[in-house]
């Protein structure tokens, strides 16, 4: 015999009144937001990769028409296993969050050790932690932003 327990919700209240009620600040009024990692398996044609697909946030009044961003991809004990400074060309409009149309991926490289055969290992467990910092914004108007 099988037993079934449902919940309809259950309810965590906040650990202070004021902890419910603040608001999310952000730092900077152009943010990296989020990022995802994926992994596409070896093809007939193509070598196995992993990807990585960030999302920005645009909390200023002005649309974003590019920025550029710093990308330190860490394992589960912090050690850097890519660093590397991008440019990426995203409409953001004003208050909205993006998911980047553009990848980067890295490739597995059968001939030799690749930025690949250090990354599947901390992306296929769940611990490799992306840090994006942004470096400039462009914006429509032509205004550029250094962070």
């Amino acid at each position: 015999m099988r037993r079934l327990a449902c919940f309809d919700s259950v309810e965590v209240p906040p650990s202070s009144a004021n902890e419910a009620e603040q608001p999310i600040k952000p730092s900077q009024p152009v943010s990296f937001s989020l990022g995802r990692f994926a992994i596409d398996n070896e093809g007939i044609t193509t070598f196995a990769r992993v990807r990585f697909t960030p999302t920005f946030a645009n909390f200023s009044n002005k649309e974003v028409v590019a920025l550029t961003f710093n990308l330190r991809i860490t394992n589960a004990f912090g050690q850097d296993i890519i660093v590397t400074k991008k440019d990426l060309d995203i409409i953001i409009p004003a208050g909205k969050i993006i998911q980047s149309p553009k990848y980067y991926f890295w490739e597995k490289n059968p001939a030799s050790e690749s930025d690949f055969d250090a990354l599947i290992g901390p992306i296929s467990t769940g611990r490799a932690i992306a840090n994006v910092q942004i470096e400039r914004v462009a914006f429509s108007d032509g205004t550029i932003e250094n962070y």
